[in-house]
């Protein structure tokens, strides 16, 4: 027997998570929300430090200089499904437009640039994106916080073609300032279903009842 059927001792699965995505502009406040059962995958948190490393004469490497550290981006995928209240490609697009794009008139592309700019690195989101690992009974593990997300590129659905019939999804890639990272205690995971399993749980039972 192995210490992994332990009840005690069981290792986190990558299929095993919830997540909330919602967006907002600054005079709309919440644009849409992508439900999550809705989501495909999110890229795991990566943290990145710039090291320099100084040599002396001989080319020996003498000592480690860290310069900066960042949050690697974050790549979020979600079905693109196609009634209007959970249209993904509408919810962004829309999204995009409370931000400040204009498409009737290019003259105003500042409005949207400024508001990506005030974003990033202050005490603003334009989304809020919170990965919550869950256990087999749906009791939280831990959540991982992405503050600061700016849009720096979106996938519309996937390529219109005759020779498949792959299901359409849209992706969003986020610059990232900060992550906030939060474990549950022991209570805690005690204490039942999170709040994100549960409203995933009610959703599903309106969609299949």
């Amino acid at each position: 027997m192995t210490f992994w059927n332990s009840r005690d001792v069981e290792p986190k699965r990558s299929y095993q998570w919830l997540a909330n995505v919602e967006f907002q502009a600054e005079e709309t406040g919440v644009v849409g929300k992508i439900e999550s059962y809705a989501q495909v995958s999110w890229s795991p948190p990566k943290f990145s430090i710039e090291l320099i490393e100084h040599t002396n004469l001989f080319g020996v490497r003498k000592t480690i200089e860290a310069k900066n550290y960042v949050w690697e981006d974050l790549e979020i995928e979600f079905i693109d499904i196609s009634s209007y209240d959970q249209n993904g490609s509408r919810i962004v697009y829309d999204w995009l437009t409370a931000l400040g794009y204009d498409w009737k008139d290019h003259k105003t592309r500042g409005n949207l640039l400024g508001e990506l700019t005030k974003i990033h690195g202050k005490n603003r989101e334009a989304a809020n994106l919170i990965l919550e690992k869950i256990g087999a009974n749906g009791d939280s593990i831990e959540s991982w916080i992405f503050r600061g997300a700016v849009p720096q590129s979106v996938t519309f659905g996937s390529p219109s073609n005759y020779n498949n019939d792959e299901i359409s999804t849209v992706k969003i890639n986020f610059k990232i300032a900060d992550v906030q990272y939060e474990a549950s205690t022991a209570d805690a995971m005690k204490s039942g279903l999170t709040t994100l399993f549960k409203k995933g749980r009610e959703q599903l039972k309106k969609i299949f009842k």
